[in-house]
């Protein structure tokens, strides 16, 4: 990656550079405050897309990041670290879809129904133990850790490293609503003795997440559109389609949020198979959002399966 400031030439030289034939990937400061679901990062690929981010970069931040563009799954990894401990946590997939008439991205969830092949697991967890091992030698750091990034071609390429939970923690517990492990974690940050268990907790985890499917897709949304809670709707050949509850494969709210109104899709974990990406299922019902409900979001696509 490189750190640019916002001046055309130097972005158009390092834009070059870092291309290795998909395009680059530009993500903005935090000058303006934090930011996150993909607001401030564009996809490169022409001196006109480039001119079109820097209408919004010039006005928001002082510098970029740029990195390639990384084709495949996107995707991330949890671990928590302990004193004499690192687990690793189960892959989670992002939600993260693409508007076809830009080159913005569309962050819309996690979701643990994608399973990505063994050994690109194990290699993501194997990471995940080695990151939190140098965060504990480095800064003495404890607790809760993510990396995100992509499954490419070439295998987990990472992008970022929080450390905090990501949003794909809430879907590995799915089954595990009495276990308080925001609160072990925080226990953990603050030095307190505790008999974490931290291998038979790493266990517990990762059986569950396995043994139990969550997430789904989510977004914030300009627009007043109408409110309603745990409406049902079920799978069909073309998409989705409201139904009656005996019927339904999942279940959508609508609320209110800070751009206008909140769009919310939780599936039954019984309904959607495990294995595949969850993200075609999410963009095409994000496609009958603006069908059903007239969120004008727009055409999206997805990431491209590679590995």
């Amino acid at each position: 990656s490189l750190i640019i400031p916002i001046d055309k030439e130097k972005l158009i030289a390092a834009t070059s550079r870092m291309d290795n034939g998909d395009g680059v990937v530009w993500s903005g400061d935090s000058r303006e405050g934090v930011s996150g679901g993909a607001v401030g990062v564009r996809w490169i690929r022409s001196e006109a897309d480039i001119d079109k981010a820097l209408e919004y970069y010039s006005a928001n931040c002082d510098k970029l990041r740029i990195m390639p563009f990384l084709e495949g799954i996107p995707c991330s990894i949890h671990g928590i670290v302990f004193s004499d401990y690192v687990a690793a946590l189960r892959p989670v997939e992002m939600v993260v879809l693409r508007k076809a008439d830009s080159n913005e991205f569309f962050y819309a969830g996690t979701a643990t129904y994608w399973d990505p092949a063994p050994k690109d697991r194990e290699a993501m967890r194997a990471m995940a133990k080695q990151v939190g091992s140098a965060l504990r030698e480095m800064v003495n750091y404890r607790g809760i850790f993510t990396v995100d990034g992509v499954m490419t071609k070439d295998g987990f390429r990472p992008t970022e490293m929080n450390t905090r939970s990501g949003a794909g923690i809430k879907p590995m517990l799915t089954e595990l609503a009495d276990l308080p492990l925001e609160l072990l974690a925080q226990s953990l940050v603050s030095g307190a003795e505790i008999d974490y268990k931290p291998e038979e907790l790493e266990a517990l985890l990762i059986e569950s997440a396995d043994s139990h499917r969550g997430g789904g897709t989510w977004r914030a949304i300009t627009g007043d559109l109408e409110q309603f809670d745990k409406r049902p709707i079920k799978r069909i050949d073309n998409g989705w389609e409201w139904c009656d509850d005996d019927k339904a494969d999942g279940f959508v709210s609508v609320g209110p949020g800070p751009l206008g109104s909140i769009v919310r899709f939780m599936p039954k974990n019984t309904s959607i198979s495990s294995g595949p990406s969850f993200a075609p299922l999410a963009k095409d019902f994000w496609r009958f959002t603006d069908n059903n409900m007239d969120s004008k979001i727009g055409l999206l696509e997805t990431a491209r399966p590679v590995r």
